[in-house]
């Protein structure tokens, strides 16, 4: 997953750097962060590694779907991107 990526130019520059063709990438971009701080909920685009946007039916977002719920993330799509109620915080301290 890109985290903080730039927009989608950058994500599509990241798969084109792979040396082989990933199956799929997810990314979200900056304000997708603070989306998620403010509202509780961070807001993923997912692509085949083609770049072609995941859609319902897909195995690829069956996948991914099925990757955040066993990280106990609730997420679903919704208008070409995954929802995943969450929000964005610091990690706690783990010591002095």
């Amino acid at each position: 997953m890109l985290q903080g990526c730039a927009d989608h130019w950058s994500a599509r520059d990241e798969l084109a750097e792979r040396e082989s063709t990933p199956r799929g990438i997810a990314w979200f971009m900056p304000q997708d962060v603070w989306h998620a701080v403010d509202e509780g909920m961070l807001e993923v685009n997912l692509w085949h590694g083609t770049t072609a946007n995941a859609a319902p039916g897909d195995q690829l977002l069956t996948d991914a779907l099925a990757a955040f719920a066993g990280a106990g993330l609730e997420a679903h799509f919704d208008e070409g991107r995954i929802e995943v109620a969450a929000y964005w915080q610091r990690r706690p301290s783990t010591g002095p």
